[in-house]
């Protein structure tokens, strides 16, 4: 076949030119002829080839054993760094009062690491003040890398642990390396790191300085920050049994290192010769990190660093060259849609910002919206770091402003060419400038582009695009002239498809489930006129036929019925100011795109009129308006255009079905927000938050949220519109966020026939014929096959409830489990699976119960084995990977229990020993009835011997409330702050043991207390509490927590 768009300007990157040292390699190659191990390979053996390899790129070998050894070496390292030697006095100040303080916590480390310039302030003997250099950033190669291994040490309850690397800089532990032998799960590396959050914070906390950490076993390898291992600690420290959802997920933020052609380097010792250079660590420690207002750390991915670099390289190559103010001085980075080109681009802008010479870096999108989202973020990656403007005017203050407060601007293009349309023909902005354009495919082609590219003469202009404008879809101006994104921006500096970020899992598959409402031939024939076609696709009939379909399958499409926790944030939109909070949510939500706003309005009519009698109706909205219609819209076939948020340029009827729309959104939740273009904009805002929140069920939109906008909760788009290109590309790509395990896929649920024109965006967009395989869910019935065969070969291992006999026959049920219930997850979103599934729903619990028994005896075994607090030998649950989550939201709820009890007590007043039987085993079979087994089964014996009146839900309320002030008492916690906390924890479903409100509850003791008995405390507490979560968590009402005394 021919060379598609997206394979022939792939070499446009080849011959990018580089700095002289760039942190992401061009091209990696693997040494070949080094020596394979035969034979088995042990952990020891790995983690000395690992040594070895970092002391041939320069690394110091250290042999630090013990605390005082680490404390000795890093005033050492720090006193080489400062060249010179601090007293006993002036040691006592940098290490006592400053590093080891007991009142830095995490993130106080993390933002000391983080500053631009990390130094703490003492003062010297003569009485002078001096600054101590941690790091030297300026002066990168100054800084003192040692690695050491198997350093001791002890937590707050005394049990002995041992980590297996450690990077020091200038003597301080910031990198950890986490090693497993070869054929062990990577994840079982990840969850050690979690264990050691005691030993981390026990004695002086030096280790809390561990910027990334490292895990591999050999075969791959992946690093992460700080805040991802936290979301794991959270997950796992505060009890062995918990939170497998939050673990995953955190999982799913580690990363693969690359080389800039993206081919991933996964073996330990190529990881060694490439992210462990001491160049490229000490530049992604330093450049490449960003401590949030949030206080997460984020560590950018590789091909993040490289597009970044490929920029400030340019800007350095071509600034005081006749090539500036051409597209010679520029570029244009493709990364596909939902890799993070907000963090990139904000990275690029601030290290170009920080250039010699340059005077502005202006940030342009091409929407209102935009700008407000992207400023949104950059404010979140940096407090203050960008100026935004409301007016031309701002803006033109701003351009003229030599502040440095307004160095980086935020802004639309169409705002910027109006400020530009004020000015003389002649004028000319005198500053040395960086523009970088959001999804450079939209408006910055054609007289709006030009006249900016006109006034700003010194200029380096770069795109950012997920899907480029090639000459295949292109449109041509009245002159004949092709505005690719090559011909606007210039040379395409790094690029990363949809294929590079499904195989990284940077974002997932496609399920698409097609449906035909309309002949092939009435929809595809050419004959026919568009118009036409619309307005048979328009017929009341097949609108009520699509709205039921959408009602009688929203439930199996958007996952419900499987709850997870959700972070929220929520907008002040008179002060701006931002909340936050955790709260539990019940599946995900979904958009329905619609071809036009008469059809936006037939839909959201019909939903109303079927939702009439439903008890518990669907939360519905909309939004639209009037397309801007102008020059720069629709460059390219398949484009979606922009909405101009004006209200008054709709007709009356649009008008009108829109203000009632919003008069029944204010209705839904409490607001007063105005259909008019004064207020629409607010309205959109809010709209766009509760999507993200996870508040409202299904938005129906014409244009508005298929492109440039994120909400992680959002799994499905109903599409009964048509797509192309990179429209369709951008469309579908609003669904498929990372999130948690329960979210497998961007579900995508046409009523249309898309199919070749899925294939061929995905082809264009992807990486040739290779993209439709590895983008979309492989098809039902091969889907169906696999688990059928699971199943069999299951059944073939034990018959459901059977016991399941010897080590390698466990291992042999849990793998084969594991993957049924991934290939179960999947399937249940298919119409057809509730027929061909032939595991009845009785032998499928039994199933489940074998696994979670097998799983809770190798934890106990493991525990035990492990008890003193030293790494066992071998982990007997190391090569088990057991995917609890799926089972979570498959097991029976405690509500149904309840109702079974009581449809069995209304009979006579009493549970039968059959019942009885089937709640046992009912209990069995859910991880989240397992914790509060004894409890039920206590009820059942009140229901039968004392013919008890409540409720179970009341009962375990009951008992629940009795725990909880057991808990406080038994920990002298104060009250009633004590009971709010647990509350809080409840409402999140995790312990929130980060800041202080956790220690504040503790009675009085000394911070510096012999066995620094604080911190012991402030765990105990936090498993206790995280007990109480796993045990009441789907009985407790937090409000009701909140009203104890």
């Amino acid at each position: 076949m021919n060379s598609t768009p997206s394979q022939q300007p792939r070499q446009a990157t080849d011959n990018v030119a580089e700095s002289d040292y760039s942190t992401v390699l061009a091209e990696y190659e693997a040494d070949q002829s080094r020596p394979r191990p035969t034979g088995k390979q042990s952990e020891a053996e790995l983690e000395a080839l690992f040594m070895d390899s970092l002391t041939q790129v320069g690394y110091t070998k250290a042999t630090i054993r013990s605390e005082a050894e680490l404390l000795d070496n890093l005033k050492a390292q720090l006193e080489a760094l400062n060249h010179t030697v601090y007293t006993a006095d002036e040691w006592t100040q940098i290490f006592h009062v400053h590093l080891a303080n007991p009142t830095m916590t995490q993130a106080k480390r993390t933002a000391l690491i983080q500053q631009d310039d990390p130094v703490v302030t003492i003062t010297r003997d003569d009485d002078t003040q001096v600054n101590v250099k941690l790091i030297d950033k300026r002066n990168l190669m100054s800084n003192r890398l040692q690695v050491t291994n198997q350093y001791r040490t002890t937590t707050a309850d005394n049990r002995n642990q041992r980590y297996d690397v450690t990077v020091l800089v200038n003597g301080l532990p910031m990198v950890h390396i986490e090693l497993k032998r070869r054929g062990v799960s990577l994840k079982e590396a990840f969850t050690q790191i979690s264990r050691y959050q005691q030993s981390f914070q026990a004695g002086t906390k030096l280790f809390g300085y561990a910027q990334l950490f490292v895990i591999s076993n050999g075969t791959d390898t992946r690093y992460y920050s700080n805040t991802t291992r936290d979301l794991a600690v959270r997950a796992n420290s505060a009890s062995a049994k918990t939170r497998s959802q939050q673990a995953d997920k955190s999982f799913a933020f580690t990363s693969y290192w690359a080389d800039a052609r993206n081919r991933v380097i996964l073996d330990l010792l190529d990881f060694s010769q490439t992210f462990m250079v001491k160049a490229t660590l000490l530049r992604i420690l330093t450049r490449y990190c960003i401590f949030d207002t949030s206080e997460n750390l984020l560590v950018m991915r590789p091909y993040q660093i490289a597009a970044t670099e490929r920029i400030l390289d340019r800007i350095r190559a071509t600034s005081n060259t006749k090539l500036l103010g051409t597209t010679d001085a520029g570029g244009y980075i493709w990364h596909t849609t939902g890799s993070g080109k907000t963090l990139t681009s904000f990275k690029a802008a601030l290290l170009a910002a920080d250039l010699p010479g340059i005077e502005k870096v202006i940030f342009a999108v091409d929407r209102q919206d935009l700008d407000y989202q992207t400023i949104k973020e950059y404010e979140r990656f940096q407090k203050g770091s960008v100026s935004s403007n409301t007016s031309t005017k701002i803006l033109g203050e701003q351009l003229e402003d030599e502040d440095e407060k307004s160095k980086i601007i935020v802004t639309t293009i169409q705002k910027l060419n109006t400020y530009i349309s004020g000015k003389t023909k002649n004028a000319r902005y005198p500053g040395h400038v960086v523009l970088i354009f959001d999804e450079c495919h939209r408006s910055q082609f054609g007289s709006m582009h030009e006249s900016i590219a006109r006034y700003f003469k010194r200029r380096h202009s770069f795109g950012f695009t997920g899907t480029p404008i090639f000459k295949e879809i292109a449109r041509k101006d009245v002159s004949g002239r092709v505005f690719t994104t090559d011909y606007v921006f210039g040379q395409r500096l790094h690029t990363y498809t949809i294929v590079d970020a499904i195989r990284d899992r940077n974002v997932l598959k496609f399920k698409i489930d097609a449906h035909s409402t309309m002949h092939e031939e009435v929809q595809n024939n050419p004959e026919i006129k568009s118009i036409d076609r619309e307005s048979a696709l328009l017929a009341p009939e097949r609108i009520t036929l699509v709205t039921k379909h959408i009602l009688d399958n929203f439930a199996r499409y958007t996952k419900r019925g499987k709850s997870y926790v959700h972070n929220l944030s929520f907008r002040d939109l008179a002060t701006g100011e931002t909340t936050r909070e955790s709260r539990r949510v019940d599946g995900f939500n979904a958009l329905l795109a619609t071809a036009s706003i008469p059809a936006a309005r037939a839909y959201y009519h019909e939903f109303a009129k079927q939702q009439e009698e439903l008890v518990n109706p669907i939360k519905v909205g909309v939004i639209y308006s009037q397309t801007q219609r102008q020059e720069t819209v629709d460059t390219a076939a398949g484009a979606i255009e922009d909405d101009s948020f004006d209200v008054d340029s709709m007709n009356a009827d649009d008008r009108a079905d829109f203000a009632a729309a919003v008069a029944d959104y204010n209705a839904m939740f409490g607001s007063s927000f105005q259909a008019t273009t004064s207020g629409y904009d607010n309205y959109y805002k809010n709209l766009s938050e509760r999507i993200r929140n996870r508040e409202i069920d299904l938005v129906i939109v014409v244009n508005i949220f298929l492109t440039g906008f994120d909400a992680p909760a959002l799994n499905t788009l109903f599409v009964d519109k048509n797509l192309r290109d990179h429209g369709l590309i951008q469309a579908f790509s609003r669904t498929n966020r990372i999130l948690n395990p329960i979210k497998d896929a961007g579900m995508i649920v046409t009523y249309r026939d898309l199919s070749e024109q899925t294939d061929a965006a995905l082809t264009m967009f992807g990486d040739g014929d290779v993209a439709t395989n590895v983008s979309v869910v492989r098809p039902y019935k091969e889907l169906l096959a696999e688990y059928l065969t699971y199943l069999d070969q299951l059944q073939a291992i034990a018959a459901p409830g059977a016991s399941v006999y010897g080590e390698a026959a466990e291992q042999l049920f849990v793998e084969t489990f594991s993957a049924l219930l991934r290939h179960h997850n999947v399937l249940t979103s298919f119409e057809a699976f509730d027929e061909d599934n032939p595991l009845d729903e009785y032998d499928f619990a039994d199933y489940i119960s074998r696994y979670l028994e097998i799983r809770d005896r190798r934890r106990e075994e493991r525990e035990a084995e492990s008890g003193d607090g030293g790494e066992t030998d071998v982990d007997i649950s190391a090569d088990l990977e057991f995917e609890i989550e799926l089972v979570r939201h498959i097991a029976v709820t405690l509500d149904y229990i309840n109702a079974l009890i009581e449809k069995e007590r209304g009979r006579d007043g009493e549970i039968d020993d059959d019942e009885q039987q089937e709640v046992r085993r009912l209990i069995d079979a859910s991880p989240h009835l397992r914790p509060k087994r004894d409890l039920i089964l206590e009820f059942l014996d009140q229901v039968n011997g004392t013919g008890y009146d409540d409720s179970l839900v009341d009962y375990l309320h009951e008992k629940a409330e009795g725990e909880i002030r057991a808990m406080v008492a038994a920990h002298r916690l104060k009250t009633p702050n004590a009971h709010g906390f647990v509350a809080k924890c409840f409402q999140i479903g995790t312990v929130d043991a980060e800041g202080t409100a956790l220690a504040e509850l503790l009675p009085k003791m000394s911070l510096f207390s012999p066995g620094n008995d604080r911190q012991a405390a402030k765990q105990d507490v936090a498993d206790a509490i995280d007990g109480l979560i796993q045990r009441f968590g789907d009985v407790i009402n937090p409000d009701a927590l909140r009203a104890m005394r």
